[in-house]
């Protein structure tokens, strides 16, 4: 109650955002320093051959079966984290492999119970525990012939995995979030995150490119690897009754955003905790996007003001149909052509006039709409996706 009521006061909550993004910035510096060395012993040359023979040397040196597919359906164990978010395209396009196991915990709950204050040890034990004898079992009836997920030390033991892959599978893990610090921390001698638990990974998916030599460092063979959308989910609609929409958690900088974008007299409907509409289920958000004139994203790091990472909505956005507006982030221009796919801002004020140019200028916004989505379904999907990692652990 505390917490919130200090919330509240826009003196206290502005400085607590300046401290904590401070502290990001010097956190994330310092983790950088500490892997400098590290990552100038990668190769300068390497490229997909080098991957490929770490990779498939490190599957059999444990032990590791290789997948049948293409020339056989899957039977694939997904360890996710937030089904609203990876039911709205990655669960359906891991099914179209075959057939598709979900690991929920003792409670009976989608994904991995999250470690609490002291109880953190015993969730990560019990959640281990649960997984091995989970797979275990499915195994014994159908060969599973892969697990994935967005796994982390915090969630579960590097020895579960190692477990699973003794088992014979591989076991890929997807690191989506490794530009918060708390990833690259040790806990109680145990090295955190998706990094902490690269011993038991065979392969690393990583969303932020620079951090692919790291995990390479680590002996662990890692690609770049940004999120996907589905074309059949996310796609465009001509009831277009909503200017701008945005969906996401109100933190950061967001608040100030969207109080901006309505203090210019621009309609703005926002979805997520802390928001006036509130929480939204994942199967509406494709209907939101799909009747949203624009898309508003933004993709700072917490509370950083200068720290961005690729979003889920950098994919759903544009495949929507809808124009997609977001924060200026270089990764996106590897996916992109800024100005003509999708529309970018470096600052609050400029957001607000790109908003009311967009929304004053049908024909150019629908341009650009029509054109991120034609990108999006080429080269964007999660099935594109996932077969391009998939197909990797296939010797």
């Amino acid at each position: 109650m505390i917490k919130e009521s200090l919330k509240k006061s826009r003196v206290i909550y502005a400085l607590n955002s300046f401290i904590k993004d401070v502290a990001l910035s010097v956190q994330l510096a310092r983790i950088s320093r500490v892997y400098e060395s590290k990552v100038a012993c990668v190769p300068a040359n390497w490229d997909r051959r080098n991957l490929i023979k770490m990779l498939h040397d490190r599957m059999r040196g444990a032990g590791v079966q290789q997948v049948r597919w293409p020339a056989a359906p899957m039977h694939i164990y997904c360890v996710g984290t937030y089904y609203d978010h990876e039911a709205t395209g990655f669960l359906q396009s891991l099914a179209r492999f075959g057939q598709l196991s979900l690991y929920y915990n003792m409670q009976g709950e989608y994904g991995l119970n999250p470690p609490i204050g002291v109880s953190a040890y015993r969730a990560r034990e019990s959640n281990s525990r649960h997984l091995v004898e989970h797979i275990r079992a499915l195994n014994a009836e159908r060969r599973v012939d892969c697990v994935i997920g967005t796994m982390t030390a915090q969630q579960l033991s590097v020895h579960a995995l190692q477990s699973v892959r003794k088992m014979g599978i591989p076991v890929i893990n997807m690191a989506m979030d490794d530009r918060l610090p708390v990833h690259w921390s040790t806990q109680d001698n145990v090295r955190m995150g998706f990094i902490g638990l690269v011993e038991g990974v065979d392969l690393t998916l990583q969303t932020t490119e620079e951090y692919v030599p790291r995990y390479l460092s680590e002996g662990c063979p890692a690609i770049y690897w940004p999120f996907g959308s589905d074309p059949e989910l996310f796609k465009p609609s001509g009831d277009k009754d909503l200017d701008v929409v945005f969906v996401g958690n109100n933190y950061g900088k967001r608040g100030k955003l969207v109080d901006a974008v309505r203090a210019a007299g621009i309609r703005i409907e926002c979805f997520g905790n802390g928001f006036q509409n509130g929480h939204i289920a994942g199967n509406e958000v494709p209907k939101l996007f799909a009747r949203a004139k624009i898309v508003l994203g933004t993709g700072f790091v917490g509370h950083s003001s200068k720290i961005v990472t690729l979003k889920l909505r950098d994919f759903d956005g544009p495949m929507s149909g809808s124009l997609y507006l977001t924060s200026y982030n270089p990764d996106l221009q590897k996916h992109y052509e800024i100005g003509k796919e999708i529309a970018v801002y470096k600052t609050i004020n400029e957001c607000v006039e790109k908003l009311r140019y967009y929304l004053a200028n049908d024909a150019e916004r629908k341009t650009i709409g029509a054109a991120g989505r034609a990108r999006a379904v080429r080269e964007h999907t999660w099935d594109q996706r996932l077969a391009s990692a998939v197909d990797l652990l296939h010797f």
